[in-house]
């Protein structure tokens, strides 16, 4: 008898997940999240070919993030004044012109200011997409965390194949990895997906009452927020700003540590011979591939795993980097495929972290304070990524040079 319950609800449960991952909200979602995150993760794949051989790699990933983390920390008092609608088509124009400037830049500041208009597009769609995830079920947050993963598994691997076993050049490549932004535009009314018109046409906080009279039964749970008096913002509410701090420092500590890992990775070669590669080129996007590969595992296990003890993927990470920089310095691993698992175990902390910080946001915040809420949780993730640009500007050099002293001159290539 227990037996047979236990089977019905199980497959209760399955029937119930399948349904969630298959709703209209999870796909316009995963959509989303991999076309906002795919360029990103483009550039950072193509950081070794843009940057040379005289810049490190984190010149890149600053600027890949840096203007991001700005438009992430400025949201908070703006944003509320421009429609979704807006913000996408916005995020798409910049997305296309900072893509196609770096194809065409010929200098170094002028690809580097391509990328930091391809990184302001992230930040808005990034900071837009996930305020809009609060208004619909748990499966839009899966799908906007599959999404982003699979965008950084696709990106790097497109990347890859494009440029090592198709050789196509850099600026066509780029050029064709432009037109996904474009793909934005004809899914922002996905059929299925409600209040989707209400919410795009004019600012969320900003309703007209006609059209509040119109829909009142789509979005009565959302007329807190949409008054958007002073009290309902987070920074008026003390133990809620301490909440968010404490979510915030976990993604952000992740990320730290694993950015820190994956821009480090010339220092992390081995002999051609002992590699699955024709050049030491080919190893930097293969790395990335792996690690988005984790990411994209993680992000989109919300729907079957919740993780309440955020502070354990920021331990296990800081003893990931620990063991790589003791490696990065005394050769002590054996094979390039023992660091192929260590780079895919670092993308699975990092994305099963991102994911669960959202998550706690949209099942503790208060639902007229859940908006604003949602959209602050990247700030954490962003800033991580920032320091850790900066920690990786000393840290690869160090370790470079701690290798070439002692002939190891694999960074070098």
């Amino acid at each position: 008898m227990l037996a047979r319950r236990l089977s019905s609800l199980r497959a209760f449960r399955l029937s119930s997940l399948r349904a969630l991952a298959l709703s209209p909200a999870t796909t316009a979602f995963l959509i989303f999240g991999l076309i906002n995150n795919i360029l990103y993760v483009v550039i950072l794949s193509a950081a070794a070919d843009l940057a040379g051989h005289a810049l490190p790699k984190s010149t890149i990933l600053l600027a890949d993030i840096l203007p991001a983390l700005l438009v992430k920390l400025s949201a908070p008092s703006f944003f509320h004044l421009c429609s979704y609608r807006l913000r996408i088509y916005t995020l798409v124009a910049l997305a296309v012109l900072g893509i196609h400037i770096v194809a065409s830049g010929q200098s170094l500041p002028v690809k580097l200011a391509g990328i930091v208009l391809a990184s302001i597009s992230s930040g808005i769609g990034e900071v837009s997409f996930l305020q809009l995830c609060h208004f619909y079920p748990d499966s839009a947050l899966a799908g906007w965390g599959a999404g982003t993963g699979l965008a950084g598994l696709l990106g790097a691997y497109t990347y890859l194949v494009l440029t090592t076993f198709a050789e196509l050049s850099i600026p066509h490549t780029l050029r064709l990895l432009s037109v996904p932004p474009l793909l934005i535009v004809p899914t922002i009314d996905p059929p299925g997906l409600h209040p989707p018109r209400l919410l795009l046409h004019p600012p969320s906080c900003e309703l007209p009452q006609t059209s509040i009279r119109a829909r009142i039964h789509h979005i009565q749970p959302f007329l807190p927020f949409l008054k958007n008096t002073p009290t309902s913002s987070p920074f008026h509410d003390p133990p809620l700003s301490r909440l968010l701090f404490r979510i915030h420092n976990k993604p952000g500590s992740v990320r730290l540590f694993s950015s820190a890992l994956t821009k480090s990775d010339p220092v992390l070669l081995f002999p051609l011979d002992k590699m699955p590669f024709t050049s030491y080129r080919d190893a930097y996007p293969t790395y990335q591939t792996i690690y988005q590969l984790g990411v994209l595992i993680s992000r989109s296990s919300i729907l079957y795993f919740k993780l309440q003890k955020l502070y354990i993927p920021s331990l296990l990470q800081f003893l990931t980097l620990s063991l790589l920089v003791t490696h990065a310095l005394t050769q002590f691993i054996p094979s390039i495929w023992i660091i192929f698992f260590i780079t895919f175990w670092e993308g699975l902390l990092g994305g099963l972290t991102y994911v669960n910080a959202l998550q706690k946001v949209l099942d503790t915040v208060p639902l007229h304070q859940r908006e604003f809420s949602v959209g602050t949780v990247v700030i954490g993730d962003g800033l991580g990524i920032v320091f850790a640009g900066l920690f990786s500007l000393w840290l690869e050099p160090a370790l470079c040079n701690w290798q070439v002293e002692r002939g190891i001159l694999f960074c070098l290539y």
